[in-house]
Formats: structure tokens, C-alpha cells, sequence
């Protein structure tokens, strides 16, 4: 059972919370909601399915949990621990939400499933299916949202191929945009992270990936008039033969993003915590680059 860490008030303190789900219930993940919602999203149900993909929001002021929701269901899920279901919602109230589904062609063969749901009732919901994304990250957008996904040749997981990372907006009603590409080679299965800054552009952050199998941690700044060069965020120098599947996580406040990441480095990391978890405050990304 997971437990979600609530700030107590006019305190540093932490107390544990525990979310309306059921024993068992995997792949949990927080996104912002509507005011001072936070809405946690999570996987229910046995291991070979069937699966039911559940919501629950916390009221950060009343300190308390609001109804557990089924958003989905169905039997043919890639469920795990990394590529885990990610949600996005509006000012307006609509939400994106979207998870995994296996394909039929291979293992790692996948299709990202999207659910649109409206605020109002009666509270109508478009499904559509997208090939070949796997680990997606949403953010609002004008009109919508941006969607930041890993998007592999054949072999790309077993290290014969390359996977881009990639990006295209989707409109209401799930029509999404011609896609571009944000860096074209980067680490196989990581997690992708985007947050926006006080300006309105998107900074991606996630694992990159160069010849010499390094996989450090890069972030590109997405706006109007393009998108910047990859900038390493820092020189870890994290050399290894295989993806570690563990990527960067990425906020914004203000005007500061907050950026977390894993890395052993080429010092080995005799100590997970000290010398490999590191929190940054990346100011430089939040103006023109």
C-alpha cells in the first residue's frame, strides 16, 4: 500500500496518508488538480488483469480524501512499476489521462491509451489509442495539452535500436498534433518528466543517452519559437551498458523548477543518498535559454 506525504501546517512535518485504494494496488501517481487538489491515480486488480485504473483527489486544505473513482478497465495492460499511468487536468476541469496497453505484435510491442474526461455531467469520455509511446508525460497547454513521450525503433529495448524522445500537443476532443522530435537518441526506458514556467514554456527533463553510453540527465525547453539544444543538467558521467529504468521527476513554482534524479556516477556511488540522489534548482531554465 503506498502513503502519500502530506505537509502538516506551519510545519516542515510530515504525516503519512493513506490513499482510498485497495490492497495490492500498483503504479500510483500524483498530478496537480483544480485548487488545492492533488489527484492521485493508481492500478488495481490481479496480476494477469483484469485491471481497473482508479482516481482519488486530496484536498490539501480539509486534509482529507475525496471518492476513489474507476476511470478504466480492461485485460490487456502493460502494468508495472516504471511506465505507470500519468493524468493532467485543466483550470477548465478536463482531465487527460492516459496508461499502457500491450500490443499484439511483441512483448514491448505497446499502445498509449488516452481518456478525455469532461468536468460537467453527465461526464462524457473519449478513449483513443496511439502506437509506439510508451513512458508519456502530459502538461496543459493552450487549448489542450503537451505530451512528451519515448518512441523506439525495433530492438530499441534490447539495445539494437534507438528510441527518440518526442513531443506533440492534443486538442479536446484527443486530436493530437504533428509530431516533433526533442532529442534523437536517449535512454530506452526512462521515465520523461515536464513541468511549465511562469512564461509558458515547457521544460522536459528526462535520461539522455551518447556513444559513449553515458545516460546523465538532460532537459530541453520547449516554446513558440522552437525548441532549445539538450542541455545536461549535470556531469555525472553515470556510464552503463543498459537502461537503469529511472528518470528524473520535475516541478515548477514560481519562478524555479525543482529537478530530482537518480545517478550512481563514475564514483560508483558508495552511498545512494548522498553522493547519488541530488535536488537541483534549475533557475536558468525558467527564462530564454
Amino acid at each position: 500500500m503506498a502513503c502519500l506525504l502530506a505537509a502538516c501546517s506551519g510545519e516542515h512535518d510530515h504525516a503519512g496518508v493513506e490513499p482510498p485504494a485497495s490492497q495490492g494496488a500498483r503504479s500510483f501517481a500524483l498530478a496537480s488538480g483544480v485548487g488545492t487538489v492533488v489527484e492521485l491515480t493508481w492500478i488495481e486488480g490481479p496480476a494477469e488483469g483484469p485491471f481497473e485504473l482508479r482516481s482519488a483527489g486530496w484536498n490539501g486544505v480539509e486534509r482529507t480524501w475525496g471518492a476513489a473513482e474507476t476511470l478504466a478497465r480492461g485485460t490487456n495492460w502493460f502494468v508495472n512499476f516504471a511506465d505507470v499511468p500519468r493524468s493532467s487536468r485543466l483550470e477548465t476541469g478536463e482531465r487527460l489521462t492516459v496508461w499502457l496497453e500491450r500490443g499484439a505484435a511483441s512483448l514491448h510491442a505497446s499502445t498509449a491509451s488516452f481518456l478525455l474526461e469532461s468536468p460537467v455531467p453527465p461526464k462524457e469520455r473519449t478513449h483513443s489509442g496511439l502506437v509506439g509511446q510508451e513512458f508519456v508525460a502530459l502538461s496543459p497547454d493552450k487549448n489542450g495539452w503537451m505530451a512528451v513521450w519515448l518512441e523506439g525503433d525495433a530492438g530499441a529495448h534490447d539495445g539494437s535500436g534507438v528510441t527518440r524522445l518526442m513531443a506533440a500537443t492534443i486538442r479536446h476532443g484527443l486530436v493530437r498534433g504533428e509530431a516533433f522530435e526533442l532529442d534523437p537518441r536517449v535512454c530506452d526506458c526512462c521515465a520523461t518528466a515536464l513541468a511549465r514556467t511562469d512564461d509558458g514554456a515547457l521544460v522536459v527533463a528526462y535520461r539522455d543517452r551518447d556513444g559513449n553510453e553515458e545516460r546523465d540527465i538532460s532537459v530541453v525547453r520547449v516554446e513558440a519559437s522552437g525548441v532549445s539544444k539538450p542541455l545536461e543538467v549535470a556531469d555525472d558521467g553515470w556510464r552503463i551498458a543498459g537502461c537503469p529504468v529511472n528518470g528524473p521527476a520535475l516541478a515548477a513554482r514560481g519562478g524555479e523548477l525543482g529537478l530530482a534524479w537518480f545517478t550512481l556516477g563514475s564514483d560508483g556511488g558508495t552511498s545512494l543518498f548522498d553522493a547519488g540522489y541530488r535536488l537541483s534548482s534549475v533557475r536558468a531554465l525558467a527564462g530564454p535559454t
